[in-house]
Order: C-alpha cells, then sequence, then structure tokens
C-alpha cells in the first residue's frame, strides 16, 4: 500500500507540476496582452488628439478660402456695379430688402 500511495503522490507532484507550469505561462501571456492594450490605448489618444487637430485645421483652412471667395466676389460685384454706374447706398438699419439686399441707385 505505501507503494501506492508513492505513486498516487508522484502523480499528483507532476500534475502540479504541469498546472503550475501552465498557470505561470497564462499569467504571462496576460500581463503582455496587458502591455499591448495599453500601448495601443496611448497609440489610440495619439492619434484621436492628430486627428483633432487635423480636423480644427481643414475647417480652418475651409473657413479662409469661404471668406476668400466671398471677399472676391464682394469686390467683383462692386467694381461691375461701379463700371456700370450703379452705386450703393447705405441702407438705413432695418430698411433691407426681404431677402437682406442693399438699395442700390442708377446713376445716369
Amino acid at each position: 500500500q505505501g507503494t501506492k500511495l508513492r505513486a498516487e503522490r508522484d502523480a499528483n507532484r507532476e500534475a502540479f507540476k504541469l498546472a503550475e507550469a501552465s498557470f505561470k505561462e497564462a499569467k504571462s501571456t496576460v500581463r503582455e496582452l496587458e502591455r499591448q492594450l495599453e500601448v495601443a490605448r496611448q497609440a489610440l489618444l495619439r492619434n484621436e488628439t492628430a486627428f483633432n487637430e487635423a480636423k480644427a485645421a481643414k475647417q480652418a483652412a475651409e473657413k479662409a478660402v469661404l471668406t476668400s471667395l466671398t471677399r472676391i466676389a464682394s469686390d467683383l460685384t462692386r467694381t461691375a456695379e461701379e463700371a456700370m454706374g450703379i452705386e450703393r447706398s447705405a441702407p438705413a438699419p432695418g430698411s433691407e430688402g426681404a431677402e437682406g439686399a442693399a438699395a442700390f441707385d442708377v446713376q445716369p
């Protein structure tokens, strides 16, 4: 019976060693995956910041282009009106038409 108990003990020790090795390997894998996850989270934060900065720059550039085009259109309109002898009179506050257009006086 002593031999049988020793064999069972040795088998249990071997099973324990295998389970312990498997546990340590799994624990190491989890640590590595957690490290990779943290690296990925930090990269995502950097990318989000860069994206938001690029988005703001794009919007500012689009606004600048639109402002410039509006200014050019206004200058062209004013030049054409001057060439046709049309003079813009400054509208009185609240006296703009329904569309918000300024009043024009035609000079002969």
